[in-house]
């Protein structure tokens, strides 16, 4: 998937306008602490029948991903948040979810680091 496919360069651009680069990197690594707490969370509740919380907590991951920018990864936690699958296809969206996030966050930083 390519960077304009994963990235909201519209949201992106206007954190440019109104923020400094220093403060975008720290939004930046604030979500990628967040968001490892998020996937352990998330991971943990694949074997929970507790759908309620499977939807906290994709929505919680969803919510940090839309606003640092992170759209395909939104657009994904949205629609997992929504899901009942059984716990092994829980599973291997996680593994999905992981690799996503890992690649969307290396997309930002290569963006934020053209930006400097």
């Amino acid at each position: 998937m390519t960077a304009i496919e994963q990235l909201d360069f519209a949201l992106l651009d206007g954190y440019l306008v109104s923020l400094s680069t220093d403060i975008i990197n720290k939004m930046l690594e604030l979500y990628i602490q967040q968001s490892a707490i998020y996937l352990n969370e998330i991971q943990t509740l694949c074997g929970d029948n507790s759908q309620k919380l499977w939807q906290e907590q994709c929505h919680k991951m969803k919510s940090a991903a839309g606003s640092v920018g992170l759209k395909a990864l939104h657009k994904t936690l949205s629609e997992m948040e929504k899901s009942t699958l059984s716990t092994a296809d829980k599973r291997l969206l996680v593994e999905q979810l992981n690799k996503s996030n890992q690649e969307s966050i290396s997309l930002f930083q290569k963006w934020l680091n053209e930006k400097v």
